[in-house]
């Protein structure tokens, strides 16, 4: 096999494994991914793919690589998207971070990529490259919603409230909806949180999430100008 065909046949493999990763879910680990499996659904022998890793195992640990380097990252359009449709209610930015947290939640919590991502965290305690990846990916991730963050502070004429800059900020949502997502798997009556109070004037169908944010959003901003 000479090395461009080797090269070749190494890509096939990982996508035909990122397929069946996809199809079947990390719920069982990757050994619910075997390379006999693999192997045929590239239209090859399992012999190809143990001319290219020793071991099976060898093989676990590209294709978490590979499922990490190909993971979509940039989700900030679930959050645009659900702002847009809901424009009419979207009026302040209570209610726009209120309606996007809510679909980004939703959006995590569905997510099959989400949950590969938490399995391989684990992981990546004890593999360096694959925590550089996923360090890599959430690098392109910080930068799509801090573009998205400033530009809704923007909008509603609020800036970060020092010593909090808009860094603080996108960190912090981000993590607060992961570790939602996480708790959700286990907990969703809790992670549902309490529902509005029409005559206090408090939105109906809020997650605890959103709660959480906007009371976040309230310390960390405050309006264009002010002291």
């Amino acid at each position: 096999m000479t090395r461009r065909d080797a090269q070749s046949t190494r890509q096939r493999l990982l996508d035909a494994g990122l397929e069946l990763l996809d199809e079947r879910g990390i719920d069982l680990g990757l050994r619910n991914i075997p390379v006999t499996d693999v192997a045929e659904r590239a239209g090859h022998t399992t012999g190809a793919v143990y001319q290219i890793w020793k071991r099976q195992r060898d093989f676990h640990r590209d294709l978490a690589l590979h499922a990490v380097r190909e993971d979509d990252w940039s989700d900030r359009g679930v959050i645009e998207a659900a702002v847009g449709e809901a424009n009419d209610r979207a009026s302040d930015l209570q209610n726009a971070f209120g309606v996007g947290a809510d679909a980004y939640l939703s959006h995590l919590v569905d997510s099959r990529s989400f949950r590969n991502l938490a399995h391989f965290w684990a992981v990546a305690r004890s593999d360096p490259a694959l925590a550089e990846a996923i360090k890599a990916g959430y690098d392109a991730s910080h930068a799509e919603f801090r573009s998205l963050f400033g530009s809704l502070l923007e909008r509603f004429e609020l800036v970060p409230r020092p010593p909090f800059s808009i860094d603080d900020i996108t960190v912090s949502f981000v993590a607060v909806a992961e570790g939602f997502a996480l708790r959700h798997a286990i907990d969703p009556e809790r992670v549902a949180g309490p529902p509005g109070r029409d005559g206090d004037g408090d939105p109906q169908g809020w997650t605890l999430m959103t709660w959480v944010l906007e009371a976040a959003l309230a310390r960390m901003t405050k309006p264009a100008g002010a002291n």
